[in-house]
This record gives structure tokens, C-alpha cells and sequence, in this order.
């Protein structure tokens, strides 16, 4: 829903991508944000085109939710505030620019 800034993608979702797709990842993300943009919207399209219902799609969204929440309530996962979670974000996504 992204190199160095690998590091600050959740290791499930990176754990789940074969090796030419974290590649892939890599090369994308040091790309200028105009064609990363545009790559991304692309690639939500691709996944629109899923034969999915929007009850079905409603539904996964529900259960994800729920998921989340079960893990917060449970201690298997924890927050951080937003402002904290953004500039570390940013600050890897500059340290990824600068390489």
C-alpha cells in the first residue's frame, strides 16, 4: 500500500516477496517520485481489476481490521504515535535519496 527503506517496511509483507520482487522494490524506490507515482497507480489498477466484489473487498477489510485489533489488544503488536512513525519514515526515505 519501498532499498535502505526496506528496513522500515513491516518484515512480514517484505518476508512474503520473492527475491526479484524486493529487486524490483529496490530499483523502483530510487526512482524520481513523479514516475514512483505514477508506477503506483498503475500497479492500484492492475489490483482493481481483481474479480472481487466490493462486498468481498468490504468484507477483507473487515477481518484485516479485526486482525489488527486483536493483535494490539493482545500485546502481539504495538503503536507509535503518527508524527514518530512519519519523520523516521522520511528520514529513511531521504538516507535512501542520498545513496
Amino acid at each position: 500500500m519501498w532499498g535502505g527503506w526496506l528496513d522500515a517496511r513491516s518484515s512480514t509483507t517484505v518476508e512474503g516477496m520473492n527475491a526479484r520482487a524486493r529487486q524490483l522494490l529496490d530499483e523502483l524506490l530510487h526512482l524520481p517520485a513523479e514516475d514512483r507515482a505514477l508506477i503506483a497507480q498503475e500497479l492500484d489498477a492492475s489490483l482493481e481489476e481483481d474479480d472481487a466484489t466490493p462486498e468481498e473487498i468490504e468484507k477483507a477489510w473487515a477481518e484485516e481490521i479485526e486482525r489488527r485489533v486483536a493483535n494490539v489488544l493482545e500485546g502481539r503488536s504495538t503503536g507509535r504515535p503518527a508524527p514518530e512513525a512519519l519523520a523516521e519514515i522520511r528520514a529513511r526515505l531521504h538516507a535512501a535519496r542520498a545513496r
